[in-house]
């Protein structure tokens, strides 16, 4: 017997993105958010009352201003390098090779 070889519809390309986004999503609600969660509630029960006064204060407590101070830190020596440092440090290694180029063909 003959069997029919029918193609299913085609997907739209709306759709197609959808579905693509949705195993990145899925991954981030369950291994980031989730547990991001979990620990804003927990934090927020054992202050007490959940006042925003005592948010505030723990912001600005001295450990935390440390760590804080340090993340910003090392995301500006981060942000400098990848912006300042590795562009200039590319530029003048491809000079030094256009120089060598130049060398060789003098010869």
């Amino acid at each position: 017997m003959k069997t029919s070889s029918r193609r299913p519809a085609p997907i739209s390309s709306e759709l197609r993105t959808l579905l693509l986004w949705l195993g990145p999503l899925a991954f981030l609600a369950l291994f980031y958010f989730l547990p991001l969660g979990s620990i804003f509630d927990l934090s927020l029960q054992r202050g007490g009352e959940g006042s925003i006064g005592e948010l505030v204060n723990t912001l600005l407590s001295a450990p935390i201003l440390s760590i804080l101070g340090f993340t910003f830190g090392q995301a500006l020596l981060s942000t400098l390098l990848t912006l300042v440092i590795i562009p200039a440090v590319y530029e003048i290694w491809k000079r030094w090779e256009m120089r060598r180029a130049w060398q060789h063909t003098e010869r």
